[in-house]
């Protein structure tokens, strides 16, 4: 049987390979999946630090938040923690949509962590167990040139489904989850920040926003409205009233409103006055105007302005 690193927190100076350390029992302890390492209770060498000979060995575990705990003394140095993607990570854990993916949590051959930080915080946070690659003995000096790959986006995801439209229909499941209810607005008015796993399961649910992204496409020009914003604000109108919502974005496309005080007549020249500048527009603030709009047009109330604000209507009429 081969020797697996010990679980052990950097010392100030390099430990004696005499000393030994005992894995230690459930449910204190962790559980190895792995039948190459060391069964609980049986004791292993400390390995001395920074040996230069050492290879990268890996293990898949049963990461508990003990576990996880125990890992994250071995934290050194690392960049800061995003509490957002960590809350992230916990609704995957949580829903049970996490997956082992290959992409392995990391000890350098002083035993210090240097990758993985925000995973294992979230498995102590959500109080999941879940199945985690590790990867003993990475180089010292590694984790300068970790994470500096390409990520894969969310729209390279869904592209890789056959999704069209992906960028259109991953920026309108974003606008969806920022909707009040859905849990994801945040305090700082920023656009709600899912996985993809969230995003795909979201699209799985609601299939019909493929057609509403071709909508949306559609009318960009023609309204001045981002197309992830029109998709979602077809998707949500037409299932209202598939009549009105046609009105409403035909008399958006032609101008042909009732005049001033026409809450579409308002949100035309919104819209308009916004193509003009240069910077992009909040997705949240300008769901919220259409909603708005509409919901004044639908109870038969007087618009001339539409404020830019970055709130979304609880309720559609």
């Amino acid at each position: 049987m081969t020797t697996a690193p010990a679980l052990h927190r950097p010392a100030t100076r390099p430990l004696s390979p005499d000393r030994a350390i005992a894995i230690p029992t459930q449910p204190e302890g962790y559980q190895v999946i792995d039948m190459k390492i060391p069964s609980p209770g049986q004791v292993i060498p400390v390995p001395t630090r920074g040996l230069p000979d050492v290879e990268p060995s890996a293990e898949v575990f049963n990461v508990t938040p003990e576990l996880a705990a125990e890992f994250l003394r071995c934290h050194v140095r690392n960049r800061p923690v995003k509490d957002r993607v960590v809350a992230a990570y916990m609704r995957d854990m949580l829903a049970g949509r996490w997956q082992l993916t290959g992409e392995p949590v990391k000890f350098n051959t002083k035993g210090e962590l240097d990758d993985g930080q925000h995973r294992l915080k979230a498995v102590v946070r959500s109080g999941c167990t879940v199945r985690m690659l590790v990867v003993w003995n990475v180089p010292v000096g590694a984790q300068e040139v970790m994470d500096s790959g390409i990520k894969r986006s969310v729209n390279d995801q869904l592209a890789m489904r056959g999704t069209k439209n992906a960028s259109v229909v991953s920026a309108a499941v974003r606008l969806a989850l920022s909707e009040p209810g859905a849990g994801f607005v945040t305090t700082d008015e920023r656009i709600a920040n899912p996985t993809n796993s969230e995003i795909a399961a979201w699209i799985d649910t609601h299939p019909n926003i493929h057609r509403c992204a071709e909508i949306g496409k559609a009318y960009y020009k023609q309204i001045h409205l981002q197309p992830s914003v029109a998709a979602l604000a077809w998707m949500r109108l037409s299932a209202i009233d598939m009549d009105a919502c046609s009105l409403f974005f035909h008399s958006l496309a032609e101008m042909t409103t009732d005049g001033p005080g026409d809450p579409r007549l308002a949100l035309a020249r919104r819209l308009q006055y916004l193509s003009q500048e240069k910077t992009r527009q909040n997705g949240v603030m300008l769901i919220g105007l259409v909603y708005r709009a509409w919901n004044a047009w639908r109870r038969g109330k007087t618009l001339t302005k539409m404020p830019m604000t970055a709130s979304i209507p609880e309720r559609l009429y």
